[in-house]
């Protein structure tokens, strides 16, 4: 994992050469789900939300690292010598680290689609399981997800769908989740620097 960050760090240092770049805010919802349940254990997705920015290289291929703030909610039944249940909440942030490409190439066109990939560092702050707030012996305080998705830009706008597949668990011990998460996020983009150099002229 660390190599596939060190490849796309790269990357984006040969995308900051390009003189334009957009400024990204978005605001969205997710719903998280895990992966490792055995059987007898169970589980229903909740609503979370979450909020970020990102900063965009490129025209036509782009590079797009970003932070985001988010929480959500699981309602877990899970075996941990016996069964335990209750509504499982994470909160904290991401950095994901995107590679994308842009179908219409220009930025400035008033309508885009994009599909992007790549991964996303995750730095859980705290859970709750029910009312009780675990303490953080008992999870993993950074876990890794790969990220993929497609993005609408129209004008200004912009909303993107995605999905985000745990690659690590979230909690320490015994208990082998990972949590998965598909999201939505609506924001707007402003454009710095010259008018780009992607394939389309028109």
């Amino acid at each position: 994992m660390k190599k596939y960050l060190l490849i796309l760090f790269f990357i984006g240092i040969a995308f900051n050469g390009f003189s334009q770049f957009e400024v990204k805010a978005f605001l969205g919802l997710n719903g998280a789900s895990y992966s490792g349940l055995t059987e007898g254990e169970s589980q229903n997705a909740g609503l979370g939300f979450q909020g970020g920015a990102a900063i965009l290289f490129g025209t036509t291929w782009y590079f797009e690292p970003g932070i985001v703030w988010y929480t959500n909610g699981t309602d877990l039944n899970i075996l941990a010598d016996s069964i335990i249940s209750g509504e499982n909440i994470i909160s904290g942030f991401k950095v994901p680290l995107m590679v994308g490409y842009r179908f219409f190439g220009r930025t400035e066109n008033l309508l885009n689609l994009r599909l992007f990939v790549g991964a996303t560092a995750n730095f859980v702050s705290k859970i709750k399981f029910g009312d009780i707030e675990l303490n953080k012996d008992l999870y993993n305080s950074v876990n890794w997800d790969a990220n993929f998705g497609v993005g609408l830009d129209i004008w200004f706008l912009y909303l993107e769908l995605g999905y985000e597949l745990g690659l690590s668990d979230v909690y320490t011990g015994n208990i082998s989740l990972k949590q998965n998460a598909l999201y939505a996020n609506l924001g707007f983009r402003i454009r710095f620097g010259n008018k780009s150099r992607g394939r389309s002229k028109k």
